[in-house]
């Protein structure tokens, strides 16, 4: 049997077929001509913002997008009245009591007052910006200003925290180093939070340090009030009566704060 090893085409061994190229030329009916040069008058002019400076958008002309609070402006106000009155003695005589000291036949150290509620405490604003919160972080701020138009800037001392309401910390101006939160006897505390879980449709347990918070509020008499974004179906059930819960919500009325305090007896002060 013979054998062989094909290499490009051709067999080992063999001399190689040379292919012999054809030396004519083709004519062609088509002639190639000369392309004239343009000439600089006929190019397109430059147009005229190639040679303008540079100019940087004015932001402070831009129209901002128009946001929804979740307290709107039309309750806002009576919300946050009813959540931050506190009672104090008022100019009115409270008659019966006066009476039933004469009777008993003892004269008061003081003449008794009829009781009046005011926003004159003010309140400490302590506001979540934890993760948990980060789509209501603008909300969050839109609140601060809320409380401050009520109050006034000098009535609301804004705090900030990212775990527990207990660690809050704020940033005076005038100091470098970050301030914690400490209850003042009988002024009202607010806390804006979700707790820390968005969304889950369960009774939960707020845990030991919201405990602490709460109890810390309680012991200097500070009204305690929690605003939280979520359903009712999320909130813990473990706070105590201390503790108000109030729906974040743009639907709360002062007349539900109302209802509310009234069913769980004497509002602590």
């Amino acid at each position: 049997m013979c054998q062989s090893i094909v290499v490009l085409g051709q067999v080992v061994g063999e001399q190689p077929h040379r292919i012999e190229l054809w030396a004519g030329t083709v004519s062609s009916e088509f002639a190639l001509k000369a392309i004239d040069p343009q000439s600089p008058t006929a190019l397109p002019e430059k147009p005229a913002w190639i040679s303008s400076g540079y100019q940087r958008l004015d932001l402070r002309r831009t129209i901002p997008l128009p946001r929804a609070n979740l307290f709107p402006a039309r309750t806002m106000r009576g919300v946050l009245t009813a959540a931050l009155s506190t009672p104090r003695a008022g100019e009115q005589l409270d008659v019966d009591a006066l009476l039933l000291h004469l009777i008993e036949g003892c004269l008061p150290r003081a003449l008794p007052r009829l009781p009046e509620e005011t926003l004159a405490r003010g309140c400490q604003l302590l506001l979540d910006f934890s993760d948990s919160m980060l789509p209501l972080w603008e909300d969050l701020r839109h609140l601060s200003q809320q409380f401050v138009d009520v109050l006034g800037r000098e009535r609301v001392s804004v705090f900030e925290f990212d775990t527990l309401p207990g660690d809050a910390h704020c940033w005076p101006p005038e100091r470098d180093d970050p301030v914690p939160w400490q209850p003042e006897p009988g002024r009202p505390v607010v806390v804006a939070t979700g707790f820390g879980a968005p969304g889950r449709r369960a009774p939960r347990l707020a845990g030991d340090g919201w405990h602490d918070f709460v109890g810390r509020c309680a012991r200097q008499g500070s009204p305690l009030n929690i605003l939280i974004p979520w359903s009712p179906a999320c909130w813990p059930r473990d706070l105590g009566p201390h503790a108000r819960l109030v729906h974040w919500h743009e639907r709360t009325s002062a007349a539900m704060l109302s209802r509310r305090t009234d069913r769980a007896g004497a509002w602590p002060r």
